[in-house]
């Protein structure tokens, strides 16, 4: 019995350690996103949750990648799609 409880306790340490590292990866995907959208916020000058063309102008690295970026095709960029551009220069 005492055998199984250590064993118990070692499998419980390790799955928690696997939840914790886990987590943590998340937590780094969220930081990228949030240390890259506040961007998003100031390019969006008409403050409609979606940047166009018109805004973009400006922005020659957003739109090398517009067109792959804007997944639903509907020539405007939400925040996913942009953040899309950013991860993939940071990861």
């Amino acid at each position: 019995m005492r055998y199984f409880k250590g064993q118990f306790i070692a499998i419980a340490a390790m799955a928690a350690l696997c939840a914790a590292g886990a987590a943590s990866a998340e937590s780094m995907k969220e930081l990228k996103h949030s240390e890259e959208l506040p961007a998003f916020d100031k390019i969006d000058a008409n403050k409609d949750g979606y940047l166009s063309v018109e805004e973009l102008k400006k922005h020659k690295e957003v739109m090398e990648h517009f067109s792959a970026a804007d997944a639903d095709k509907d020539k405007k960029l939400n925040q996913d799609e942009f953040a899309s551009i950013h991860l993939e220069k940071v990861e």
